[in-house]
């Protein structure tokens, strides 16, 4: 252990004395023994080796951070967004070439310059507002201005600032700017187009009062009038015909009045005032009304749903049963026939409507619901807002509807209507 221990001590006093060699320092080689020389010959080359290994190292790390230097210059400069570090006073310690093609001047015109130069006079305040509030909270902050380049030409941007503080502590605010000139006309639009909008709803909801009131009620008398004279007895076959082809153009046009307005009630609304109604005894009430259409076609309509069909719903959804109900007979050939049935499956009702009248084109299918198409059904009257009504208050109670139907065999309208509320539709 001891002769360990005195080499260890010998070989840490020669590596002592070629450090000395090394840094310059006297050293009394005449007193080394060969031994000791060739020791300390060996240990200045592993020192010499060392530093050479050292300095390479050095000289690689100077290359690697010039070049991320670099790298961060090129990244700095030619960033998308306009990057500048002001001081307390708003003045330019700093900028990008983004930031200062944007303004249109030299970059090392812009350092020392009160950044205010730069901004429309309306927004100055706000900039120094916006400076004083990232530097007394030192927390991060966003404003919106106007800039004038040197061109005079203005442009809005949004300022991002964080605060940062130097090598010597000072507290500076480096700042992104961004160009929000396009989003801010984009804004102005989508305002001046909401304006427009509102006014158009304004004049959409007056016609519509116009027509349910004001139109209705003359329409009203001239259809009374008009039957009251069909009642009367009379030998003039052309003045009768006259009479009838009046009363059928009232109905005509009180029809479309109803639909009109119904629809653009549905449309504004976002949910409907729900209450337990029976169905079954709302679709009996509806096809009560269609028997005169029922027996001038000779059709037949059988009806196999039986006891109650209690749903939470709106009393408009007697719409869905009058219009398909309507349709039904309408696009079918006299001597046909019509089915319905409402099917309790727990969660909701499957009502269908069968009809074996003309049939609809699969490239029709699609229009069927849209307001005001019909879908090429010669010499059938209508608005064309029958369907678009129907699917509007199937929606409004959170339910579906489709159709299956082929040319010359019939159409089957089904519904599937949710028998609870659900809370999405009753928002």
């Amino acid at each position: 252990m001891k002769k360990d221990k005195k080499k260890s001590d010998e070989r840490t006093d020669i590596r002592r004395q070629a450090e000395d060699v090394l840094k310059g320092k006297n050293t009394d080689l005449k007193k080394l023994s060969s031994v000791d020389a060739q020791s300390l010959v060996h240990e200045l080359q592993v020192h010499q080796i060392e530093l050479e290994m050292q300095n390479e190292e050095l000289r690689r790390t100077q290359i690697e951070l010039e070049d991320a230097r670099n790298r961060y210059s090129d990244l700095y400069d030619f960033a998308p967004l306009g990057y500048f570090t002001f001081d307390k006073n708003g003045l330019i310690l700093q900028a990008n070439l983004t930031g200062a093609n944007k303004l249109g001047i030299e970059r090392g015109n812009l350092i020392k310059k009160p950044f205010s130069l730069y901004i429309v006079p309306d927004f100055k305040d706000a900039f120094y507002s916006h400076m004083r509030q990232v530097f007394n909270t030192e927390t991060q902050m966003t404003c919106e201005l106007m800039l004038v380049d040197k061109k005079g030409h203005q442009f809005d941007v949004q300022l991002e600032s964080m605060p940062l503080r130097d090598i010597d502590g000072n507290l500076l605010a480096r700042t992104a700017m961004s160009d929000i000139t396009e989003r801010k006309q984009a804004d102005e639009t989508l305002k001046n187009y909401a304006i427009k909008l509102e006014d158009s709803n304004r004049l959409k909801d007056l016609f519509t009062d116009i027509m349910r009131h004001d139109l209705l009620n003359p329409l009203g008398v001239i259809k009374t009038a008009t039957e009251q004279m069909l009642h009367m007895e009379t030998k003039d076959e052309r003045m009768r015909n006259m009479l009838q082809m009046i009363k059928r153009n009232a109905d005509k046009l009180i029809d479309m009045i109803q639909c009109v307005s119904m629809y653009a009630t549905l449309e504004s609304a976002e949910k409907l005032e729900r209450k337990s109604l029976d169905l079954n005894e709302i679709f009996i009430a509806v096809a009560d009304n269609f028997k005169l259409q029922l027996e001038e076609k000779n059709m037949t309509l059988e009806y196999t749903s039986k006891g109650e069909c209690f749903m939470m719903a709106n009393p408009m959804i007697d719409a869905i049963f009058s219009n398909l109900l309507s349709n039904a007979i309408k696009y079918s050939p006299a001597g046909r026939k019509i089915k319905v049935n409402i099917i309790d499956e727990r969660e909701h009702y499957k009502i269908y409507v069968r009809d074996w009248g003309y049939g609809i084109k699969d490239e029709d299918k699609a229009k069927l619901f849209t307001r005001f198409q019909r879908v090429g059904k010669e010499g059938v009257e209508g608005s064309g807002l029958g369907l678009a009504i129907v699917k509007r208050i199937v929606d409004l109670h959170g339910g579906k509807i489709y159709v299956e139907s082929k040319p010359g065999i019939g159409s089957t309208f089904t519904l599937l209507l949710p028998i609870m509320a659900s809370k999405e539709t009753e928002k």
